[in-house]
């Protein structure tokens, strides 16, 4: 996929999601445990995408955990 089509297709999903967050001006693939993206799921759990591209699914409180500790970074 060009990356042109890849930066409209999350543009496009970030904008129908309202509880989305992108960090990618400030995650890199060396940031292993700070988030990459995150959008809520349909049962209120949130899917996240970790600097090193890995994902996984977490709660509400996870969440709040891992953006705060990212904040304090």
């Amino acid at each position: 996929m060009p990356p042109t089509r890849g930066a409209a297709t999350t543009s496009t999903f970030l904008r129908g999601n309202p509880d989305t967050a992108c960090y990618g001006l400030s995650v890199g693939p060396d940031d292993k445990e700070k988030i990459l993206l995150r959008w809520k799921l349909p049962d209120g759990h949130y899917r996240v995408i970790f600097g090193d591209l890995r994902s996984e699914t977490v709660t509400a409180e996870r969440l709040r955990a891992l953006e705060a500790s990212q904040r304090s970074d």
